[in-house]
């Protein structure tokens, strides 16, 4: 068997790499396939791909079942699934896999796959993440590197309002916040910490209190900074308020 293309030096590629014969049975089996499923290549080789790697749901899948048919007729081919481990770990994969032929002219599928389950993760946190802050009125933005990465309606507006640039980067929002002096409070933020700090800006005529937290979260496996801000103007002129009632019955 020999194809005198990529597939000859596939065993040193980063990714799984697996050959398949016409039945789908596996005829190679590369060692980036070994570390991700954890079948060594005498296990996986022999084996059905469907059975060895493939959860009993995904197979019922209509998508699922119209894509191998596709494979099957030699088309190219992308999809994303579920796949198992030997040890019963769920992965996420994006599989890309494509016809190619020995020099004896016998079919095989090339099927590489590409591990996502970790973007997959990142990816739903972060819809969650946005669905719910996107209707909070508290002023929210989140930092990847420092760097503004999304910023709700709420936080826009008020910094639309007041001229405070937030697209830079944090410090560049502290500076503006006249809080440049928290920037390393915040680097050294473990993940249980959190930072709460008061704020008063003056736009115009106009002065504004706000309470400000930080804190880091987790999207995936990378550390994010979140900024909340709480606009206490109006609370903080009830008070000024109070006291000043307080002075004159006094």
């Amino acid at each position: 068997m020999k194809f005198g293309t990529l597939a000859d030096n596939y065993d040193v590629l980063p990714f799984p790499m697996i050959l398949l014969d016409k039945n789908f049975k596996i005829v190679d089996w590369n060692n980036s396939a070994v570390n991700v499923f954890k079948f060594s290549k005498d296990e996986a080789i022999g084996s059905y791909v469907l059975d060895l790697i493939v959860p009993e749901r995904v197979k019922e899948l209509q998508e699922f079942k119209s894509t191998i048919k596709n494979i099957a007729h030699g088309d190219y081919t992308e999809l994303i699934n579920e796949n198992i481990t030997k040890d019963g770990v769920k992965l996420i994969c994006h599989w890309y896999n494509k016809i190619m032929y020995d020099s004896s002219n016998e079919k095989f599928t090339l099927s590489i796959a590409k591990d996502i389950t970790m973007e997959n993760v990142y990816h739903r946190q972060k819809v969650i993440y946005e669905s719910l802050i996107s209707q909070t009125p508290s002023m929210i933005s989140i930092y990847k590197d420092f760097k503004p990465i999304y910023v709700n309606g709420s936080f826009r507006e008020f910094s639309d309002r007041l001229l405070l640039e937030y697209n830079d980067d944090l410090r560049n929002l502290l500076i503006n916040l006249n809080s440049e002096e928290h920037f390393d409070d915040i680097k050294n933020l473990s993940n249980n910490d959190s930072l709460a700090f008061d704020v008063q800006l003056k736009h115009g005529n106009k002065k504004y209190y706000l309470h400000v937290i930080c804190f880091e979260i987790l999207f995936g496996n990378d550390v994010h900074h979140a900024i909340v801000m709480n606009d206490f103007t109006k609370i903080n002129k009830m008070n000024e308020s109070v006291e000043q009632s307080k002075k004159t019955f006094d």
